[in-house]
């Protein structure tokens, strides 16, 4: 009798991935694994695991659990005035000589709120532990993005 590898009992019981609590197609988790960053890292807030069987909560696509990716979410639409910010972020890593950059703008106020960022990222083959280089371990991309919200209604808090 063969033995299931650890990838194989991970791969045989799917993950849902919700993001900000909204179901996505698990047919675009399954094409790449592990899972490719289609939101950039700059804009999360903060990933919730559930582990294990939830599907009496989520169906049947969470029988290996739920992944929920929360993003950051502008907050101005409540104000009475407009409002404005701007921030950049910069990181460097050394282990693979790898820059991110992140530059967001957010405003909004009388019931309407939104968020534009521009990133960017670069990153060499990094070293193992022991100095050797591991090849096709690279990674480039940008990312434009966008989020907005209008209340047509008063909010009362």
């Amino acid at each position: 009798m063969e033995r299931e590898s650890h990838d194989q009992r991970i791969n045989s019981r799917p993950d849902l991935v919700l993001i900000d609590g909204d179901r996505e197609s698990n047919n675009i988790w399954r094409q790449w694994a592990p899972i490719t960053p289609i939101i950039d890292m700059g804009e999360i807030e903060r990933i919730e695991v559930v582990k294990g069987p939830s599907s009496v909560l989520y169906g049947t696509d969470a029988l290996g659990g739920v992944i929920n990716i929360i993003t950051k979410t502008p907050d101005f639409a409540l104000k009475d005035e407009w409002a404005f910010n701007n921030g950049a972020t910069g990181i460097y890593s050394s282990v693979d000589e790898g820059w991110y950059g992140r530059y967001r703008l957010s405003g909004g106020g009388h019931g309407f709120d939104f968020m534009l960022g521009a990133s960017g990222r670069d990153n060499d083959n990094y070293e193992d532990g022991s100095g050797n280089e591991v090849n096709n371990s690279q990674f480039k991309n940008q990312a434009f993005d966008f989020k907005s919200h209008y209340y047509f209604t008063q909010i009362i808090l």
